[in-house]
């Protein structure tokens, strides 16, 4: 029975669409603005979240986590051209003829000299005209939607700009529970799944389709239908000036496992005025007071904080680089007031050190960011990272060279303090974007790189299981904060504890 330490499974009406696409993907305003219109009326919405029910519950002592059947289609792995495509082709008609997409056809028209086809006059052109037009815009020189991003910054597909910020909308626009019944099915021995939640509203400046404490609610019922097989993390953010509040009810209230803490979204456990940040209006010092208020919280009840620990990702402020927010230096002076803080450090730093080293641009400093997390695990008895989001994995020889690499850590830390081979985690990452719609493979993959090495196969219990039952602490957790949850649930995480 194995874990996945790292997993999402919200949808579009989770995300402030439009803010990500201005400030992160550099978006014209009104074009992020049509395009979150346009998502959020396709993704699913699944009534059965707002209150307590059955999901599979009574299935679950027979197939261990039953399919949910909903009847959207499951959006399919898209390149960026194909999400143009679907795209200008579905965008209803009344979305069309809309004052929001006059915006963007005059926003167009002003910053770069574009027509439509068949009319100078916006409003004179038919339905068919304008869905050229806006298909012509979009399929344009990539260039144009980078204004904010750095030059060097890519979206997640591997291109710039809007095609693969859509192709990455696509993929989360289903319901909560088609999410995670995909990702069951594409990870045949993982028996517990870590939902990480996001929470992005004030940093981005702009409101998700379920605020907040509704999507902390979302997620609790999701979790309790799911028999225990999902267990949520809920995230900070220190923008957000009720966060602790929220949290704090969620973890002793709700039965939220642990905490997420996502620093490219413009803040750092410590010493923020020295951090890149998403807002003016919040003072260094009041985040700094935010942060560590959250984390002695933590610190006091021996509840796991996951914190994101890798340049790559989604940045509110690419062209200033506030993914390097993430570096795990910064967690130093907070592992020093709390030496027993339960800490994971999300994919294990980013890829340098275990596939190669970055592009010189976007390589943030002291280059590979792992080097640091293995002093830390070492170091300190409850700190972890985990192996989440290794695309180049799904290579058989990259897969081999990681391997090779993780194996020889492993033995070079085998006698400190806390060995090594006891703090690696196995994670996903899903369903953030894979190339060539690689999650169908992604587990077999990595699990398959593990195995084959030597050194690594007698371990394989460890990096999948054991170690994330130790991060997570779940015994604890049953014991002195799971009074909500259900009985499947208390059944199923009993056999993990």
């Amino acid at each position: 029975m194995h874990i996945d330490v790292h997993a999402h499974f919200f949808n579009t009406r989770y995300l402030p669409i439009a803010g990500v696409g201005r400030k992160s993907r550099g978006l014209p305003h009104a074009l992020a603005r049509l395009i979150a219109i346009a998502i959020r009326g396709v993704t699913a919405d699944d009534g059965s979240l707002e209150r307590d029910g059955s999901w599979f519950a009574r299935e679950i002592a027979d197939s261990g986590f039953a399919t949910h059947q909903s009847r959207e289609s499951e959006p399919a792995e898209l390149s960026p051209e194909g999400a143009i495509a679907r795209f200008t082709a579905e965008i209803p008609p009344w979305l069309l003829r809309s004052a929001d997409f006059d915006d963007v056809v005059r926003e167009a028209t002003g910053a770069r000299g574009l027509l439509l086809a068949a009319t100078a006059e916006p409003a004179a052109a038919g339905e068919s005209d304008r869905r050229r037009w806006l298909r012509s815009y979009l399929q344009a020189d990539r260039s144009l939607f980078l204004d904010v991003a750095a030059p060097a910054h890519v979206d997640d597909a591997g291109e710039p700009g809007v095609g693969g910020y859509l192709a990455f909308l696509y993929n989360l626009a289903c319901r909560e529970k088609t999410l995670a019944d995909r990702h069951r099915q594409n990870s045949p021995g993982v028996e517990l799944f870590v939902h990480v939640m996001m929470d992005m509203e004030w940093p981005y400046e702009d409101a998700p389709a379920y605020d907040y404490p509704r999507a902390i609610r979302r997620v609790r019922t999701m979790c309790r239908q799911s028999g225990g097989r999902v267990v949520p993390f809920v995230a900070f953010d220190a923008y957000r000036p009720d966060s602790l509040q929220l949290i704090s009810r969620a973890l002793l209230r709700q039965s939220f496992l642990g905490v997420k803490f996502y620093a490219p979204s413009g803040y750092r456990p410590d010493s923020n005025a020295d951090a890149v940040r998403a807002r003016d209006d919040v003072s260094p010092d009041e985040l700094d007071r935010r942060c560590a208020a959250m984390i002695e919280f933590c610190a006091d009840r021996d509840i796991p904080i996951m914190a994101h620990c890798t340049p790559q990702g989604m940045e509110v402020a690419p062209k200033r680089h506030s993914g390097f927010n993430a570096d795990p230096e910064f967690w130093r002076v907070q592992l020093a007031r709390f030496p027993k803080l339960r800490l994971c450090f999300a994919h294990a730093g980013g890829r340098s050190h275990w596939f190669g080293p970055a592009e010189p641009a976007d390589a943030p400093p002291h280059e590979p960011w792992a080097k640091s997390i293995i002093e830390l695990c070492t170091t300190y008895q409850n700190v972890y990272t985990d192996l989440s989001h290794m695309e180049e994995a799904l290579d058989p020889q990259a897969g081999d060279r990681f391997a090779a690499t993780l194996a020889d850590d492993i033995n070079s830390h085998a006698s400190a303090t806390f060995p090594l081979g006891r703090k690696v985690m196995y994670g996903s990452d899903y369903p953030m974007p894979l190339p060539g719609g690689g999650w169908p493979k992604y587990y077999q993959a990595v699990l398959r790189s593990v195995r084959d090495n030597e050194q690594l196969a007698p371990l394989v219990d460890d990096l999948f299981r054991e170690n994330a039952r130790a991060f997570l602490n779940l015994r604890a957790f049953l014991e002195e904060r799971g009074d909500d949850l259900a009985d499947e649930q208390v059944h199923t995480l009993s056999q993990f504890a």
